[in-house]
């Protein structure tokens, strides 16, 4: 394997169509775009990327202890078999139409991160992007912490756990989402999603889970949301107060007690069943 060690790189396409690469403790300066594209099998450790389209359409990557800076734009685009290690990264447009990512213990502050992309797993990482995740299929995440708004949306076959989740119009689109232990905040999250199953998960904000299809919610707390399941097709057992339930389309949902039903004219039929636990 050919090695790289404390240099600076600044020539514009440099190390591109090589296999077999490590880069350690070395800085890809703003004049070296386009570093390392179509490339296979690169080490990158303690380096730091301060430009755009390094590492584009290549495979079999491992970042470890490395940075992208905020000008790192449009890195790691067309990318497959990518393991990303106790790093951070920031830059836009990062990590889109990848294939096989693994992100491990790092800080993503990156807007636009990972869209359309496929099999993608993160744990134990603080997420901050807007626009995140769109249009990816087969995500797995594990202890993350992410804010940011637009998250997820048109997502498909997507698992949560032991997460913290802060995002405006999140999972609009989606579809066979599951997310357990989890605190979910934030406006209109899951609009117009199907097959969608929450456990365990704490829900705060304004009008969640409206025009969806195939909702189960287990064991959760909605005791901060108002105008919850208009037009949804929702089976849902609540633990505590429901603030406000408006216009549920069908199925049954079940609470402690409920703050307001809210049941206005809608030119559906609402058949939904609400029940308030017998004490």
């Amino acid at each position: 394997m050919k090695k790289i060690e404390n240099q600076i790189i600044a020539e514009a396409s440099a190390l591109a169509n090589l296999e077999n690469i490590e880069v350690i403790a070395s800085t890809f300066e703003e004049t070296s775009k386009d570093s390392l594209v179509n490339s296979r099998h690169v080490k990158l450790k303690d380096t730091t990327i301060d430009t755009t389209g390094v590492l584009n359409n290549s495979c079999d990557v491992v970042l470890l202890d490395s940075i992208l800076t905020e000008y790192a734009d449009d890195c790691l685009l067309n990318s497959s078999n990518i393991e990303i290690v106790s790093s951070n990264l920031a830059g836009r447009r990062v990590l889109s139409r990848v294939k096989n990512l693994k992100v491990l213990d790092s800080n993503i502050n990156c807007p636009e991160t990972c869209q359309f992309g496929e099999s993608i797993h993160v744990e134990n990482t603080k997420l901050i992007s807007e626009s995140a995740f769109k249009g990816s299929t087969k995500l797995t995440f594990n202890r993350i912490n992410f804010a940011g708004k637009y998250a997820f949306q048109n997502t498909k076959d997507v698992t949560i756990k032991d997460s913290v989740f802060k995002s405006q119009d999140a999972f609009w689109h989606s579809k066979n989402v599951t997310i357990t232990d989890s605190l979910i905040e934030g406006e209109r999250f899951g609009w117009y999603t199907e097959q969608m199953t929450l456990i365990r998960c704490h829900i705060k904000g304004s009008s969640p889970l409206c025009h969806a299809k195939k909702i189960k919610l287990i064991d959760c707390t909605m005791a901060e949301t108002d105008n919850a399941f208009e037009l949804s097709d929702v089976e849902a057992e609540i633990k505590g107060n429901i603030k406000s339930v408006k216009n549920p389309l069908s199925g049954n949902i079940t609470a402690d007690t409920f703050g307001d039903i809210i049941l206005e004219y809608s030119k559906y039929p609402i058949k939904a069943s609400i029940n308030a636990r017998e004490k």
